[in-house]
């Protein structure tokens, strides 16, 4: 319990604010506000899929945990997925998505495949941090 304290208290000290666990991403927009309006560096942590990894844009910067995995994959229109998926595919929403990755060239060179299937590509930590995202 002693631990936690501390280690509660050095993140409030060093303005740390971690994603959790797991974050399976949701809508642009949401994301896209929630990284332009970041206070603290972001620790990810867990997989982040989806939309959380626009968090790598982050106003105040980002770091990537050991166990951190991101999963990327084409931005969509949610209501025609279901009946043609390639037609629901957004290089409106993807160019968005670009401009978040943007601060990692290689990354944003490595996941722009990804850019193009609804398929999730995984990226884990070590290879993150050899594209240039931070080591917490």
């Amino acid at each position: 319990m002693k631990y936690l304290a501390v280690l509660a208290f050095a993140l409030s000290t060093f303005g740390c604010q971690s994603l959790g666990e797991r974050d399976a991403g949701g809508r642009i927009s949401d994301y896209a506000a929630r990284a332009d309006a970041a206070t603290s560096k972001v620790h990810i942590s867990g997989q982040c899929l989806s939309a959380c990894t626009m968090k790598l844009g982050s106003a105040q910067g980002v770091c990537v945990e050991p166990d951190a995995v991101l999963g990327f994959h084409s931005a969509f229109h949610p209501g025609m997925a279901d009946a043609n998926p390639w037609r629901a595919l957004s290089p409106e929403g993807n160019a968005v998505l670009m401009r978040y990755y943007s601060k990692f060239p290689r990354l944003a060179a490595r996941v722009a495949p990804a850019l193009e299937t609804l398929t999730i590509t995984l990226i884990y930590a070590p290879e993150l941090i050899a594209l240039g995202v931070p080591s917490c």
